[in-house]
């Protein structure tokens, strides 16, 4: 809970001199990280939750808050999103929507 409460603070409210896209950056990469530890985890506890892991998007926080018992990882986990979630998400939009238009150039592309 500290950590999130801290994390929150400097995401939102510090101004530590730091450029805020540089926190947004390194905080979006933390959260990759843990999502990319997470799947390692799930294959190394049962190769069918790593598996979905891999497979289904999301499903590793899925698999990290109700099936591992991984309480540290919980917790560092659901600081970072507490956080950086946020700018996950809306990275994510942007990036699904460039992938939409560029799919949507293709195909009338080749429907000409």
């Amino acid at each position: 809970m500290a950590a999130a409460a801290v994390l929150s603070y400097v995401r939102f409210f510090g101004n530590s001199g730091a450029n805020e896209e540089t926190i947004k950056s390194l905080g979006m990469a933390a959260v990759a990280l843990c999502y990319a530890a997470i799947i390692a985890m799930a294959l190394r506890d049962n190769m069918f939750d790593g598996l979905l892991c891999i497979v289904i998007p999301f499903y590793p926080f899925y698999y990290l808050f109700t099936v591992s018992g991984a309480v540290m990882m919980r917790a560092l986990v659901g600081a970072l999103l507490v956080s950086f979630g946020y700018d996950c998400a809306l990275f994510l939009q942007h990036w699904s929507s460039r992938a939409v238009e560029e799919g949507n150039t293709l195909i009338n592309r080749t429907g000409r």
